[in-house]
Order: structure tokens, then sequence, then C-alpha cells
């Protein structure tokens, strides 16, 4: 089912809602609870299956299961529920939540460094994006320097 040109979605109480404000309430949330590098996408040009992406890092099995709870709160300020519950892997290392219009993935460090979820959805526009100062294993004065443009001789 292709996405409706306006981005707006009924609750389940029939209330109309802001399909992006969800998204970016999602990310703010798992940021505000220490998940890192949390990512929004908006994907819904080129994709058939969501309009929007949130893409973050938990620091353990334990950290996503609270993260997931954390959501919860804005899943019921929205009145919005996910699809089939949410689905998590045996070793506990991703976690998807499947609201339809938004879908949520919850990575260990090592899973979102395999699976690169962010290379397969690059040309989506990012919507929020805050990214740990050591997630790129540079010190913030080696950032800095790395994006200065080199001058050659």
């Amino acid at each position: 089912m292709a996405p409706t040109s306006d981005d707006r979605t009924t609750s389940a109480s029939g209330e109309s809602l802001d399909r992006e404000a969800i998204a970016l309430d999602c990310a703010r949330t798992l940021d505000e609870h220490k998940a890192r590098n949390t990512i929004a996408l908006a994907v819904g040009e080129i994709c058939s299956f969501t309009d929007y992406l949130v893409i973050s890092t938990a620091n353990s099995a334990a950290h996503a299961r609270g993260l997931q709870k954390q959501l919860q709160s804005v899943f019921e300020q929205y009145a919005v529920n996910p699809l089939n519950g949410s689905k998590r892997q045996q070793d506990n290392s991703w976690t998807l939540i499947d609201l339809g219009f938004v879908v949520v993935h919850i990575m260990t460090a090592e899973a979102r460094a395999f699976y690169e979820l962010e290379r397969l959805w690059f040309s989506g526009r990012e919507l929020f994006h805050s990214v740990d100062e050591k997630a790129d294993g540079l010190e913030p004065s080696e950032r800095q320097s790395s994006k200065s443009p080199s001058v050659s001789s």
C-alpha cells in the first residue's frame, strides 16, 4: 500500500494524527532514555511498507526492553498500537516495533553494524539524528578536524 500524499493517519479512537510527529516523538523518547545514535528517516517516497523509520542502538538487551517500554507512553499519547505486537530476535540483538506508518528498530551495536539499515535507506530524508560522541570512535577534537577540507599543493 503506497503512503498517502498527506502525512496524517487515524488513531484507534478515530482522531487524525500527524505521522511525522509520532516518528519524531519516538526518536526523541529513545534519545532521552540513553539510546545511542538515534535516527529518524522519512522513507515514504522510496519504501512501499512504511513512511518513517526510527533506528536506535541500545546498550544491552535489558536497555532495549526498557526503551520499548518507554515508547509505550508515546503510543498511548497518540492512541496507536503496534501491529502484531513487537518482534525480538532470539538473541535480543534487534527489536522491531511496527506501527504501519512508523517502524522502530532498537538494535545492539553489533546488530546495527552488521545490518547497516541506514545504508539501505540512505536516500530517505533525515528528520532527527542524535550522534553519540564516541559512536564513530573519534574524540570530538578529531571529528572536527576530520570534517575540514584537505588542502593539497
